[in-house]
């Protein structure tokens, strides 16, 4: 994101001013109360959609290129393989191991 920052800046434009890790609620009322905004990604389809439908972004500028995804890590010297699919064996393949989670959002 610097980078893509520092050749839009480049071009004579003005400097770029990146809001990471913040509350996707803040951005889109922030958005919906008329502040500008060149570029708004997030990775929540129901705050694109959000804006979309009350004409705060352009639908034929919007690309799905983010989502929110569950993702498993495992030791490096771990064997197991496992495909994330509705019903998978996660209860089979951790044994008697210990699974830890978290919860990454919704932020609203």
């Amino acid at each position: 994101m610097q980078d893509i920052g520092a050749a839009y800046t480049g071009t004579d434009r003005a400097a770029c001013k990146f809001l990471l890790r913040c509350k996707l609620l803040w951005l889109a009322r922030q958005i919906e109360a008329g502040t500008r905004a060149d570029v708004f990604v997030s990775a929540d389809e129901d705050w694109m959609d959000y804006l979309q439908t009350r004409k705060l972004i352009d639908p034929k500028t919007r690309h799905d290129i983010l989502m929110n995804r569950l993702v498993l890590i495992a030791p490096a010297t771990s064997d197991i393989k496992l495909k994330i699919a509705p019903h998978f064996a996660l209860a089979a393949a951790l044994g008697k191991e210990r699974l830890a989670t978290g919860d990454p959002g919704p932020y609203r």
